[in-house]
């Protein structure tokens, strides 16, 4: 483990504390403050996410980490419904890939929600949309195969660049 995992592991294991602390307290009907009852509401919502990012990160049993849903690092969890399948139809749109339903959460804050996912072979997509809407965060999810069913022979190459500001918009 590194210092930064270990760090981490500390605050949780202290947050947990503070939780199992907070709920003794309650239990035996000793008054909580209003300070106390609201961050034994926050932890115990936060319990909840450690609980679904310790299920997400969790290998399923043939081994496929991403196989019904995915974490990058502990911050981020996606979850696919419905899988995704390669599109291969006679049509001029050729193959491509098709997630009819995934979801990415960063905390609380719900960056897609049941939104679905279509790429055509031979076409060029841009993401546009203010900071701190998921769009790398999307990107780097499909990069590690960590929604559902991406195919294995489907080739994903991820080249994180920072733009250089500049007065051209974004479509320029």
């Amino acid at each position: 483990m590194s210092e930064d995992e270990d760090e981490d592991a500390s605050k949780l294991a202290a947050l947990q504390a503070e939780l199992a602390t907070l709920r003794l307290k309650a239990k035996e009907g000793g008054k909580l403050s209003g300070k106390d009852k609201r961050q034994l509401k926050k932890l115990e919502a936060a319990e909840e996410r450690w609980k679904e990012y310790a299920a997400v990160a969790a290998p399923s049993a043939d081994g496929d980490e991403g196989s019904s849903g995915g974490a990058i690092g502990s911050q981020f969890v996606a979850t696919s419904d419905g899988g995704s399948r390669v599109v291969q139809s006679a049509s001029s749109l050729g193959d491509g890939l098709e997630i009819p339903s995934f979801s990415i959460r960063a905390g609380s804050v719900e960056l897609f929600t049941n939104a679905r996912l279509s790429l055509k072979k031979g076409r060029k997509y841009g993401f546009l949309g203010p900071n701190g809407r998921g769009k790398s965060t999307l990107l780097a999810h499909i990069a590690n195969r960590a929604l559902a069913n991406i195919p294995a022979g489907l080739s994903i190459l991820l080249v994180a660049q920072e733009a250089r500001a500049s007065s051209a918009s974004a479509v320029e």
